[in-house]
């Protein structure tokens, strides 16, 4: 069919080669719409427009990390992401950047736990944008053969997506998720295509949706001292088509009321009665003990 658009016979009553050239690009143009319009968050080509996180480099001037072209909405409107970090950020500047076009990096020295802002752009105007359900995705969220476990933060999401297989623990206090990695990573399960991840990678990210959101804290933690790590983020990944989102409410798990320390406690009490009631009774006193201790360490009961 190629081959009778670009004819060159031109025989009466037979369509100029020009038009039939016309339909085929006409047909092209409108294939590549109907798939634009069927996955709207099909990444953009994200772009460094500049690199001088906390001061360390590689640009001068404002102490930021911004992003272009960063599509992560509903529309696929694209967006500018300018990073801030916490005064306690060390990093090496040159490895903060855009990279393969799809995911921001943000190389961390490992012995510090730091918190990042996110501020979201209008493009055009450079003003902070009110985003409806602005998605963004953390890859690479792991453990290292050294000890310790990355784990993102965040506090006002909406909803998350994690996949079938994944090794990340999610937990969510007081409106606080936490996302945090297990098992030791390598480079197998760094991404290079937010389009074409492996299940091993999947398995380290997570996709989170904010709802009417200018701006938000991304809480980078190590678990454990280590060289530097790297902060991997993207826009919506294949996650949200492959597993139904978790919704978090911000009066989930709320924390207990408490003196002392708040560690959860869990007392399992299983009485047993004889014939004669003996160790009934008995056991009856050791359930009475253990209610009374674990209200003092809750804080609900005291001495007296």
């Amino acid at each position: 069919w190629l081959k009778l658009c670009i004819s060159t016979d031109t025989e009466p009553g037979r369509i100029m080669p020009s038009v039939h050239f016309t339909y085929f690009t006409s047909l092209i143009a409108f294939v590549a719409l109907a798939i634009s319009a069927a996955h709207p968050h099909a990444p953009e080509e994200f772009i460094t427009k500049h690199s001088n996180l906390g001061g360390f480099g590689p640009d001068g001037g404002e102490e930021s990390l911004v992003i272009t072209h960063f599509a992560s909405t509903s529309t696929g409107k694209s967006l500018t992401l300018k990073v801030t970090a916490a005064d306690n950020y060390i990093g090496k500047g040159k490895r903060n950047r855009a990279k393969h076009g799809a995911f921001g990096v943000i190389n961390s020295r490992g012995d510090l736990d730091t918190t990042f802002h996110f501020a979201l752009l209008d493009q055009e105007t450079g003003e902070l944008a009110d985003v409806n359900r602005f998605y963004i995705t953390f890859y690479d969220i792991d453990g290292s053969v050294h000890g310790g476990n990355e784990a993102v933060i965040l506090s006002g999401i909406k909803k998350y997506w994690l996949s079938k297989n994944t090794e990340l623990t999610a937990t969510t206090v007081d409106g606080k998720t936490t996302f945090q990695g297990g098992r030791a990573g390598n480079g197998a399960d760094n991404p290079v295509s937010s389009s074409k991840l492996t299940p091993y990678q999947l398995a380290r990210a997570v996709t989170v949706m904010y709802d009417h959101i200018s701006d938000f804290d991304v809480e980078f933690t190590i678990g454990k001292p280590q060289k530097r790590r790297n902060l991997l983020f993207g826009g919506l990944s294949d996650l949200v088509d492959m597993v139904e989102p978790v919704s978090v409410s911000e009066s989930e798990a709320p924390s207990p009321s408490c003196v002392g320390s708040c560690e959860p406690i869990k007392i399992h009490i299983h009485i047993s009665c004889s014939g004669d009631g003996s160790v009934c009774a008995s056991a009856n006193v050791t359930a009475q003990a253990a209610r009374a201790t674990e209200g003092l360490l809750r804080g609900t009961a005291r001495l007296s």
